[in-house]
């Protein structure tokens, strides 16, 4: 499920990492910047997400070391992580399959306390699309 931001205890959910990695690579990668809310706690966005789903597919699956991957992070242009982001390439940054059916049964769940039944729910998803669409392309 999509939201604004993350706290850094779902974020730890999603990418399968513990909390003190997340805050050390927040030392060691300049390009990752969570804000923080009023209480100073940290949020991410799904650009953040999207950026230590990177981070971690260099780290873990491909071997590199953080230099390594500071370099190749440095080379991909702000326009490549928008395109990364927003072409919802999840999957092939290394998001775990444990996170994706985690948050598929939440999703499940809450459809079913709903007060609105599947389809409804669809149809108003792809009402939200077709907004968010025409307001991209404004």
């Amino acid at each position: 499920m999509r939201k604004l931001y993350y706290s850094i205890s779902e974020v730890c959910q999603l990418i399968d990492e513990e909390q003190h990695i997340l805050r050390y690579w927040e030392k060691e990668f300049p390009q990752l910047k969570p804000k923080k809310n009023r209480g100073g706690n940290r949020i991410y966005s799904e650009k953040d997400l999207f950026l230590l789903m990177k981070i971690k597919k260099l780290l873990r699956q491909e071997n590199m070391l953080i230099k390594s991957a500071k370099e190749k992070l440095s080379e991909l242009s702000m326009e490549e992580l928008d395109e990364g982001l927003f072409a919802g390439n999840q999957a092939k940054v290394g998001l775990p399959q444990k996170a994706i059916t985690t948050e598929a049964v939440k999703i499940d769940n809450q459809v079913k306390e709903s007060q609105f039944s599947r389809e409804e729910l669809e149809e108003m998803l792809s009402v939200f699309r077709r907004f968010a669409k025409i307001l991209r392309q404004n």
